[in-house]
């Protein structure tokens, strides 16, 4: 969940106490986590793929501050964080060579934009056989 994507919603403080609570009970359970966002200095790579643009315009402010993930998100215990570059997790990342290596066979998905980054990555993991949970109440 990027700052500028979030700043606007109403439901802002109950999507990131959710969160944290998923994040901080996955911890105890001593599960692995896995934050998914863009390069934590907020810079962002202008989108160069037409159909993208067309679909959903250039997703990213001249303000750095607001294109980095939701700054309690990254102060929890997380075990890797990875820099996405379009909707899908695992897209030109090492997603999936993470979970292998882990033995991840399943992921719990939260996120702000449930229809469109946490559904691609979502179906990207049940197209490499790890089953996919999306938490509708941190979504």
């Amino acid at each position: 969940m990027f700052v500028r994507d979030v700043k606007k919603r109403k439901d802002k403080n109950k999507l990131v106490s959710n969160q944290l609570k998923l994040m901080k009970t996955f911890k105890e359970a001593q599960q692995k986590i896995i934050v998914v966002g863009g390069e934590k200095s907020g810079k962002f790579k202008l989108n160069k793929n037409p159909v993208m643009i067309r679909l959903w315009e250039q997703e990213s402010s001249k303000n750095p501050e607001e294109n980095r993930v939701v700054p309690q998100l990254l102060a929890s215990k997380y075990d890797y964080y990875i820099a996405k570059s379009e909707y899908s997790a695992f897209y030109r990342t090492k997603l999936e060579k993470i979970c292998r290596k882990e033995q991840i066979n399943e992921l719990y998905f939260a996120g702000l934009f449930a229809g469109v980054c946490v559904y691609f990555s979502a179906a990207d993991a049940a197209m490499r056989g790890i089953q996919p949970y999306l938490i509708s109440d941190a979504s």
